[in-house]
C-alpha cells in the first residue's frame, strides 16, 4: 500500500491503456521481430509435444528460458512484478510452477510500471511512495536472508 504497508490478497493491475500502443507495434522493441530461421529456433523457440497444450511446452530447449533457469536456482529467491505493468501472471506462474528455491517468494508493488516508477494516473493512487515501499521491501528480505 501507498503508506508502506504490506497486504496479502488478490491482485488485480491498475495499468491503464496506452493509445500510443499502435506505433509501438510497428518498432523493433516492441513489434514484430526480422529474425532468421536459425536465430529464431536458437533463440526464441521452444519445442513442444502438443502445440495446444501449454504444459507440455520444454522450456530447456530455448537458450533464452527464465522457468528452464528457475529449475535449477534454489537460493533464495524474490519475484516482484509491478501492478500498473504487464508480467505479473507471468512472474506468478516462475513462481508456482518452475521455481526450485525452497524460500521463494513473489510479491505485486501497487501502482508502479516497469523501471519501478509510480503510475502517476492509475486508479486508486497517488503510487508517490510506491518506489520507496517497493526498496524498503526488498531491502528487507536481503536482509533477513543475508544479513546486513
Amino acid at each position: 500500500m501507498n503508506d508502506g504497508s504490506v497486504v496479502v490478497q488478490m491482485y488485480q493491475s491498475v495499468r491503464l491503456p496506452d493509445p500510443t500502443g499502435v506505433e509501438g507495434n510497428v518498432n523493433f522493441d516492441d513489434g514484430s521481430k526480422n529474425l532468421t530461421v536459425t536465430s529464431f529456433l536458437t533463440r526464441m523457440q521452444y519445442g513442444r509435444r502438443d502445440s495446444l497444450d501449454r504444459n507440455q511446452i520444454d522450456w530447456c530447449s530455448s537458450n533464452n528460458s527464465t522457468p528452464c533457469a528457475l529449475q535449477n536456482i534454489s537460493v533464495p529467491l524474490l519475484i516482484t512484478g509491478m501492478g500498473a505493468y504487464y508480467f505479473f501472471p507471468d512472474g506468478e506462474q516462475y513462481y508456482l510452477k518452475y521455481a526450485a528455491s525452497l524460500d521463494k517468494e513473489f510479491i505485486i508493488a501497487a501502482g508502479l510500471v516497469h523501471g519501478i516508477t509510480p503510475c502517476g494516473n492509475c486508479p486508486g493512487g497517488p503510487y508517490n511512495n510506491q518506489v520507496t515501499n517497493y526498496w524498503n521491501y526488498v531491502f528487507n528480505w536481503i536482509r533477513v536472508r543475508f544479513g546486513t
